[in-house]
């Protein structure tokens, strides 16, 4: 946080990194972040890449940038992020280094030629995936972000199918296929993304392969058949590949051509005031599917409560939301689904549509607390993970003799430290801890969970790293150890790796 004092004017100026040009129509936005308080400024930068915001109310703020032709480097050549406004004189100057996005264009055809229409384009990184739908003539053109890609697509589920194999008569239906045209993903050509790169007319030639039978049939909740019911097959709840079958008298249902692949049936139905949810995953790996049961499950509530252990006298701020995360590692294409609940007064949240599944929870510790145990009624979960069935509480405890790890690591100039959990099981959720190292490479984290931790420092990339850095096995294999203890202060020197 970079504290200016006595301004009430900001003035941007939007730069390209390389030539140091005044970049016009740039989007910017002065997001308010004061506790309690919420505005918004806005303003596009001139011919010249300049805007000037005046009258700023006094708070804490963050800079946005939107543009779909540069990215902003600003994460990791050190701009200010961050600002508190106090009344007064003096103006607020900043820069913004942005870098042209690469362009990337080309199209989708069938394995005889043709152009496909709404094929769905997925462009996909480590940690992030961009889709786009090919126009009326198979073509698809974006701007992305610098990295390492892989380029795939789908066509739509109505899509003609390919002709029969010439020997076997056997039925063919169009598989995800990867550039520039293998059905395998680890056969995939990977695609390197540099600032300004324009990477035209690339071809993506779907695969044609067998395709299989799914049979099964659709239970309400007490297990009675529902017949004449259209039942969707999709690979995914945000991807376009769908299938739709309507249900018999006995309740049975039957897809007669998929693909190898993971796929989701997905079937809602109303009582009452519920939205009863069929939600199942699928593979389909060489043969037909037999005697699959999509049963409706209806949702049901899960509450909960935060407990501070705190030091007398300590105040306690509740933090703002606690949120439920689907777990979807096995299906990599799959958006996880995000239940979110706002923690009252007293400490208690609820969310009343819960649908069973495994979900992860998410929530950020208000300083100087710390999350320590997580109950499931009373039983203490072992992880940020829980599988969910029906009616449940929850108890957050938190507390507040967090330790403390500092130091400096090299080279690590606008990157991330992480601090990893030693234990597996504690990998995720608030307490995998990360922040962002200053200008002099400086870090420190506070409010620490005691414990033994990996320690293991980023540098800054272009574009900067999206969510967190990733990391393995075998990077935790050459990571430093660190023992946080409560209420002790741990300095830690670090040397910073490649983000990958």
């Amino acid at each position: 946080m970079v504290r200016l004092l006595h301004a009430q004017v900001v003035e941007v100026t939007a730069v390209d990194a390389a030539t140091g040009a005044g970049i016009p129509k740039i989007g910017i936005n002065l997001e308010q972040v004061t506790t309690g308080a919420y505005r918004v400024y806005q303003g596009r930068t001139d011919s010249d890449g300049h805007y000037r915001f005046e009258n700023i109310q006094d708070g804490k703020y963050r800079v946005m940038y939107a543009t779909n032709d540069y990215y902003w480097t600003g994460e990791t050549r050190g701009d200010q992020q961050r600002f508190e406004m106090i009344s007064g004189a003096a103006p607020i100057k900043l820069i913004a280094h942005m870098s042209p996005l690469p362009h990337l264009s080309g199209r989708v055809v069938d394995g005889r030629g043709d152009p496909v229409p709404g094929a769905r384009v997925d462009i996909d990184g480590k940690q992030i995936v961009f889709t786009t739908d090919a126009d009326a003539s198979g073509k698809f053109d974006l701007h992305w972000r610098p990295g390492t890609y892989t380029l795939s697509a789908v066509a739509p589920a109505s899509w003609k199918p390919p002709d029969p194999e010439e020997d076997t008569g056997r039925a063919l239906g169009w598989a995800r296929t990867y550039y520039p045209g293998t059905a395998v993903a680890d056969a995939a050509t990977k695609i390197q993304l540099q600032p300004g790169m324009d990477l035209a007319d690339l071809v993506i030639k779907l695969r044609a392969v067998p395709v299989h039978a799914v049979r099964g049939v659709l239970l309400n909740p007490e297990g009675a058949p529902m017949p004449k019911q259209s039942v969707v097959l999709q690979e995914g709840r945000e991807l376009p590949w769908k299938k739709t079958a309507q249900s018999d008298a006995e309740g049975a249902f039957e897809f007669p051509d998929v693909p190898d692949g993971d796929f989701l049936f997905y079937f809602e139905a109303s009582r009452g005031s519920d939205k009863l949810r069929a939600d199942q995953w699928i593979t389909v790996a060489g043969r037909d599917l037999e005697n699959v049961k999509l049963r409706l499950e209806a949702p049901f509530a899960v509450s909960g409560k935060l407990v501070f252990e705190k030091p007398e006298g300590a105040s306690v701020l509740n933090p703002r939301n606690v949120e439920l995360v689907g777990v979807t590692r096995d299906h990599p294409m799959e958006f996880p689904m995000v239940l979110t609940a706002s923690v009252n007064p007293q400490s208690e949240f609820k969310l009343a549509k819960v649908y069973p599944g495994v979900y992860r929870l998410d929530v950020s510790p208000p300083p100087p607390y710390y999350l320590d145990r997580v109950w499931l009624g009373d039983v203490e979960l072992p992880a940020m993970e829980l599988q969910l069935s029906g009616t449940a509480s929850l108890t957050l405890q938190f507390r507040a003799d967090g330790g403390t790890v500092r130091g400096t690591a090299e080279k690590c100039n606008g990157g991330v430290v992480l601090l990893i959990p030693v234990d597996p099981v504690l990998r995720a959720g608030a307490f995998l801890r990360n922040t962002v190292c200053d200008s002099q490479g400086r870090y420190q984290m506070s409010a620490v969970r005691p414990g033994d931790y990996y320690t293991l420092a980023f540098a800054a990339s272009d574009p900067p790293i999206p969510v967190l850095p990733h990391w393995d096995d075998s990077t935790l294999n050459t990571a430093a150890k660190v023992t946080v203890r409560p209420g002790e202060t741990t300095s830690l020197d670090l040397r910073a790796i490649a983000a990958q």
